[in-house]
């Protein structure tokens, strides 16, 4: 699993996301507030759809997780949190 901070501001990018599906389980939290979740993703090397189901406890993280259209996979909080998540792609 991979361990990160993403501090506030502008959005930290993770990780290039390979052409073809995958997806992770995550938890986000900021030590008083926590975010699980499922993050879903198809990238066909021109297009990147994906799909964000998640659980928040206690006060928002303002948080957004996504894939732009060059693939890369990116997070963004309102207040810096710690962001642990396993990656499982399925490379074309």
């Amino acid at each position: 699993s991979i361990i990160t901070t993403v501090n506030s501001g502008a959005a930290t990018v993770l990780a290039p996301l390979a052409v073809g599906a995958g997806s992770f389980d995550y938890q986000l939290d900021n030590g008083t507030s926590y975010r699980f979740g499922t993050f879903k993703y198809t990238n066909t090397g021109s297009v990147v759809t994906f799909e964000d189901d998640y659980t928040e406890t206690g006060a928002s993280l303002g948080a957004n997780l996504y894939a732009n259209a060059t693939g890369n996979l990116s997070c963004s909080v309102s207040s810096t949190a710690t962001l642990k998540y396993n990656l499982k792609q399925y490379i074309s």
